[in-house]
């Protein structure tokens, strides 16, 4: 998609994500999902990028949520998972 002008994130879904994660995770959490869109979008097109971003927001939503609650009664974060 050479010569195509890039995109933003869409907007609902990146602020459910940065509502959604812990504050000390936000930054780093829509940073990278931006920068992988950014990828996707140059080599995918537009569509199948804002597709994959709102596809990674949902996913996260459970495992942040989770994160969140256990946060505020005191208990430590989840342990990462790894790949």
């Amino acid at each position: 998609m050479s010569g195509s002008r890039p995109t933003r994130p869409p907007r609902l879904p990146r602020a459910l994500l940065r509502w959604m994660g812990l504050r000390q995770d936000r930054s780093f959490l829509v940073a990278d999902l931006d920068e992988e869109y950014a990828a996707m979008e140059s080599v995918d097109g537009t569509r199948r990028a804002r597709r994959w971003y709102r596809e990674q927001v949902v996913r996260s939503m459970l495992p942040l949520v989770h994160a969140r609650v256990r946060s505020t009664r005191g208990l430590p974060p989840p342990r990462r998972w790894t790949m």
